[in-house]
C-alpha cells in the first residue's frame, strides 16, 4: 500500500496519517508506520534496477575514481561518465559529483530548476539531502538552481539558471538526477561513498511505500504568492511557512520551498539509521 502525502491527515500533537485505497480508510500512528516499515532490510542488490550513473562534473579526478572504488567494493552497480550527459538516456538515476561551485563547507544539493520536470528527482534530492546530514556533523543546503545570468526571449534577465546534468537531459525524459557539490569537509571518499550508497536506500524506501506523483520540492520566483504555493502543496500557508522558515506571508523571494508534508516522511529523516547489505550478505 502507497501512502499519498498529499492526500493524508496530520493531526496535530498525536501524527496520525490516514491512509486511504479505493475500498476503505485505516488509521493507524506513523510511528507504528516508520516501524512497520523499517522491518524490511534492503541491500545494493534490491537498486540495481535504478540504473545508477555516477557523474563526474569537476570533481577532482583522483577523489571520483577513490569514491567509485569504494562503492564497486560495497557491492554497488553502476556506471561512471565525465561531464556531459547523452540526451538519450532514459530510465535512469544521475548523481552528478561535483567540487567546484561549492567553497564552503556544506554540502549543497541541487534539485530541479524546472518545476514541471518528469521523475523521481525531488526525493532523490531528499533522500541524499537526509543521508549526507546523517554521516556528517555540518549542514547541508537544497538548492534548485545554480547563481548565473541568462538574458531570456523576453529580454528579462535569469539569476538562477539550471545544472549543467539538468540542461543535458531532454525535458521529456524519466530520469533522476541530483547535483552534489561536495563542501570543503568533504575530503574522505569513504564517507562519501556510503552517504550516497544511503541515500539511494533511502530513495528505493520511498518509491517503494509512498505516491511518487507527489511534488516535493518547488522553485518560487520573485513576487510570487505564498498562498499559491501554498495551495500548490495542499497546505495552509502557517505549516508551508513554519517548515520553510518564511517570514513574509504574503509575498516570496526567489527561493527553494519545500513541501511541508516532507518533515513526516521516514526516508528524509537524516536522525534514522538505514543499515542494508550487499549481494554477500555482509552489513554496511
Amino acid at each position: 500500500m502507497k501512502i499519498d502525502i498529499n492526500n493524508s491527515d496530520y493531526l496535530d500533537g498525536t501524527y496520525h496519517l490516514s491512509l486511504k485505497t479505493e475500498r476503505s480508510s485505516k488509521e493507524i500512528s506513523a510511528k507504528d508506520l516508520v516501524q512497520e516499515l523499517d522491518d524490511k532490510t534492503y541491500s545494493l542488490y534490491d537498486i540495481q534496477d535504478m540504473n545508477v550513473i555516477i557523474n563526474n562534473n569537476d570533481c577532482s579526478d583522483s577523489f571520483f575514481q577513490d569514491i567509485c572504488e569504494q562503492l564497486r567494493e560495497d557491492g554497488l552497480v553502476f556506471q561512471t561518465n565525465a561531464g556531459h550527459i547523452n540526451q538519450g538516456v532514459d530510465n535512469a538515476t544521475i548523481i552528478t559529483l561535483d567540487m567546484q561551485y561549492n567553497a564552503g563547507a556544506s554540502t549543497l544539493l541541487f534539485a530541479p530548476y524546472n518545476n514541471t520536470r518528469i521523475g523521481y528527482s525531488d526525493s532523490l534530492v531528499l533522500a541524499m539531502d537526509a543521508s549526507f546530514r546523517h554521516n556528517y556533523p555540518i549542514n547541508t543546503k537544497i538548492l534548485t538552481g545554480k547563481v548565473g545570468f541568462r538574458k531570456n526571449e523576453d529580454g528579462s534577465i535569469m539569476h538562477l539558471v539550471p545544472t549543467e546534468t539538468e540542461e543535458d537531459l531532454d525535458e521529456n525524459a524519466n530520469v533522476s538526477f541530483v547535483t552534489i557539490s561536495l563542501g570543503t569537509n568533504h575530503s574522505d571518499a569513504k564517507t562519501v561513498a556510503k552517504s550516497i550508497e544511503g541515500g539511494l536506500i533511502r530513495q528505493k524506501n520511498y518509491l517503494e511505500h509512498f505516491d511518487t506523483g507527489s511534488d516535493l520540492i518547488y522553485r518560487a520566483d520573485a513576487g510570487e504568492e505564498v498562498s499559491v504555493v501554498a495551495n500548490y502543496f495542499g497546505s495552509s500557508i502557517n505549516r508551508l511557512c513554519q517548515v520553510n522558515h518564511i517570514k513574509d506571508l504574503d509575498l516570496l523571494e526567489t527561493r527553494t520551498i519545500i513541501n511541508p508534508d516532507v518533515v513526516q516522511i521516514y526516508a528524509f529523516d537524516a536522525t534514522r539509521d538505514y543499515s542494508y547489505h550487499d549481494e554477500k550478505n555482509k552489513t554496511l
